[in-house]
């Protein structure tokens, strides 16, 4: 799996705008009238004292009722998704009935949400068969690629999964053009197409350069970098307007230029620093615009760094010839 499974879901399931979605793929659920969201503890003790987690659960509030819930994560097969689930389910229930005093029958929805290859197909066939009709009640409903299909479940479960360049490319933007995605939302789906992207070798180093990965010695096919190349472009136009991101690059732009991890500059001077980077990219950009068929060096100029852009701005000053600049062949 190219990012942790597990890791990956919890962070974008932390939003109820997708914890919506996913209730409007259950049979008969009422996921239309939900009013609220309410996302709880989900680690248990058994009366043995022992300490079990579930991956996430959520309380939903509907116009006249409340329900739980339960959420799995599983990127491979589990012939025993039938127990750990009532285990789960039971503790759960247990749990709840002790905060609230609570004799009632517990409404509890579990889910499990899975992102795997094999097709997960029923285990109940050595069951005995005067057994059987005991067993076949359903325990949970799963959510898989085939049942979430074209939607934004489906996008997720594609992405988390992604075994290529390409299939991280194309999952983040069908995800980014969800329109019900918040701003947080949008901004984790990119956190998870970084993390697949560096797990392919591609990390932060290599992607704003497209050089060879120094940890892992890599190299690039030219499909890959132009697939770099579209994701950076993806990544810039889709996070440029989120503050956490424009305050990342701006201290990582700082940091290569002085050779060391964090700047130490404040105040007035890292506003100047600011400014003439941002002058500087809009001057080439422009130029860029009015020639026909530099549009591709977008991509350099939006990842270059303040000494970088100084120099090729010298250089066109100069009178060198922007494509050889920018292009392949030059610096």
């Amino acid at each position: 799996m190219p990012f942790q499974h597990d890791s990956a879901f919890k962070l974008v399931f932390s939003y109820p705008e997708l914890v919506q979605s996913l209730l409007e793929l259950v049979p008969d659920c009422p996921a239309r009238s939900v009013t609220g969201f309410e996302r709880l503890n989900c680690s248990f003790v058994s009366s043995s004292e022992r300490q079990r987690n579930a991956d996430m659960v959520w309380r939903i509030y509907c116009q006249e009722s409340v329900f739980y819930l339960l959420l799995e994560f599983q990127s491979t097969v589990d012939r025993q998704m039938t127990q750990r689930m009532r285990v789960y389910s039971g503790l759960l229930a247990q749990d709840l009935h002790a905060q609230h005093k609570n004799a009632e029958p517990l409404n509890l929805l579990p889910v499990v949400v899975y992102s795997g290859r094999r097709k997960w197909t029923s285990a109940n066939t050595a069951v005995l068969a005067w057994l059987k009709p005991l067993q076949e009640r359903k325990v949970y409903v799963l959510i898989d690629e085939e049942s979430a299909g074209d939607s934004i479940i489906g996008d997720v479960i594609r992405m988390v999964r992604a075994d290529t360049f390409a299939d991280v490319v194309r999952s983040q933007n069908a995800l980014l053009a969800w329109p019900m995605a918040s701003e947080g939302l949008r901004r984790d789906v990119l956190t998870v197409a970084n993390e697949c992207m560096t797990h392919f070798g591609a990390d932060q180093e290599a992607i704003m350069n497209e050089t060879v990965n120094k940890a892992g010695r890599k190299e690039f096919t030219e499909e890959e970098h132009v697939l770099i190349r579209q994701y950076i472009l993806d990544v810039y136009h889709a996070a440029k307007e989120i503050p956490e991101f424009k305050r990342v690059v701006e201290a990582q732009m700082v940091a290569k230029r002085e050779g060391r991890e964090e700047g130490r500059e404040e105040g007035r001077e890292e506003g100047r620093g600011e400014g003439r980077t941002e002058a500087f990219r809009t001057m080439l950009s422009k130029v860029c615009r009015q020639r026909r068929g530099a549009e591709r060096f977008e991509t350099r100029i939006a990842c270059a760094d303040l000494a970088q852009l100084e120099s090729w701005c010298d250089k066109l000053i100069a009178g060198e010839n922007l494509e050889e600049l920018l292009g392949e062949g030059g610096p």
